[in-house]
């Protein structure tokens, strides 16, 4: 599913710096995550698993090894968004993306104001989008 996105990072990233550097999930890993969210779209723990989590494109975009709560990343001002969106990851310092629980639409949230706001794309394509593909 996730061929383009490989071939594009081969092409566009340093082999020889370390933060081009990442882990996929295995699959007893990726076991739990479609449980514990289950609701999330397929093509995200696929991602996981076929290009894997960490930096990319030299530090430009981070995905995390699994969704995590706002409150990991905004603190506790953001706890009643937690029961309703998980993030998945971030621009280093711009605005986190993430899944909305119940129907796994991709959003961002500002990072600034805490607005948190539908992309209208699937993972796939915010993904392919963000790293300028």
């Amino acid at each position: 599913m996730y061929e383009d996105v490989i071939a594009f990072l081969i092409e566009n990233e340093d082999p020889n710096e370390a933060s081009n550097e990442r882990e996929k999930l295995d699959n007893e890993n990726l076991k739990a995550l479609p449980d514990e969210f289950p609701n999330i779209p397929e093509e995200y723990f696929l991602f996981l698993k076929e290009v894997g989590w960490g930096a990319f494109l030299d530090c430009t975009y981070a995905i995390y090894s699994g969704p995590i709560k706002l409150t990991s990343v905004f603190g506790e001002g953001m706890a009643s968004l937690d029961e309703e969106i998980c993030l998945w990851g971030d621009g280093f310092g711009g605005n986190p993306a993430g899944f909305k629980k119940k129907t796994g639409e991709v959003v961002e949230i500002d990072h600034v104001s805490g607005r948190v706001e539908k992309t209208g794309q699937t993972f796939g394509q915010f993904i392919r989008e963000t790293f300028g593909m």
